[in-house]
């Protein structure tokens, strides 16, 4: 078993088989169980959140979301977004569900999770400010573009009310933190640092994390691996998966409030 002492926990069991990997609570799991739940979580995701897609608005309203070269109006616009966020709290709500089903003993609460989500998200969100600015400043210098990200805005202070905060407020503060959480830092995690040590399994499931955010525009990605590596350091130190859950959403709810604070200032009004 490959061990690397920065991050080896003391209640780590020793002298299992070679093909076995303990987590933090003691148990033992196999690399390839993990990996293939990350697998299946993943397409199961994709799939769920295509066949939904396809369902609301068929292959043609597929085909055009996301594509400003098709001239839309604000109310249809609005109404994708509604569709997309649909779609994937109920794909992630779906996967999650069959986690809790077939997997019940992936979730963990670990050592003083509230505490260890408080205090670490307390340094994680000076450190990830600076290095978010950093990177806005490297795009724009490498004249890349930065999107202005202006649809949330659009989003909260249309005409869908009400209705679009709960949206928001369920999707980006609960379930995509728990669907993202189980992803990479339980089942990836978990079955990379049997093979490759814990750091590079850290390293590694970071940088898929950033990159599954591509969408976000090329300066988003570096704060985002930073992001998961700090996740991942929380999941390691607490011994459980509550933590980073905590973290990971208190970072969402802290980022749809300087939405709504920069759009107050730039005259959007949010009903």
């Amino acid at each position: 078993m490959t061990h690397d002492p920065i991050f080896d926990s003391s209640s780590m069991r020793h002298g299992e088989e070679e093909d076995a990997s303990s987590d933090w609570e003691g148990r033992v799991t196999r690399p390839s169980v993990e990996l293939l739940s990350a697998a299946l979580a993943l397409v199961a995701w994709w799939f769920v959140s295509a066949v939904y897609l396809f369902v609301r608005i068929g292959g043609e309203g597929v085909s055009q979301l996301g594509d400003s070269r098709v001239a839309k109006d604000p109310a249809t616009r609005q109404w994708e977004l509604v569709v997309l966020i649909e779609s994937q709290l109920f794909a992630q709500s779906a996967v999650l569900a069959a986690i809790a089903i077939l997997r019940p003993d992936s979730a963990s609460f670990g050592r003083s999770p509230i505490r260890t989500a408080v205090i670490g998200y307390a340094i994680i969100l000076p450190l990830w400010l600076g290095l978010g600015a950093l990177s806005i400043s490297a795009a724009r210098y490498l004249q890349l573009e930065v999107p202005a990200r202006t649809d949330l805005l659009e989003f909260l202070s249309g005409d869908v009310g009400g209705s679009s905060w709960i949206l928001v407020a369920i999707q980006v503060v609960i379930v995509g933190p728990l669907f993202e959480e189980f992803l990479f830092r339980k089942f990836l995690l978990d079955g990379l640092r049997e093979w490759t040590g814990n750091v590079r399994a850290l390293i590694t499931s970071s940088v898929l994390f950033g990159l599954m955010h591509f969408d976000a525009g090329f300066h988003a990605v570096p704060p985002l691996i930073f992001l998961g590596l700090a996740f991942g350091i929380l999941r390691m130190k607490s011994g459980g998966l509550l933590a980073p859950i905590l973290a990971h959403s208190l970072h969402n709810a802290v980022m749809i409030a300087w939405v709504v604070i920069e759009g107050s200032k730039q005259g959007y009004r949010f009903s």
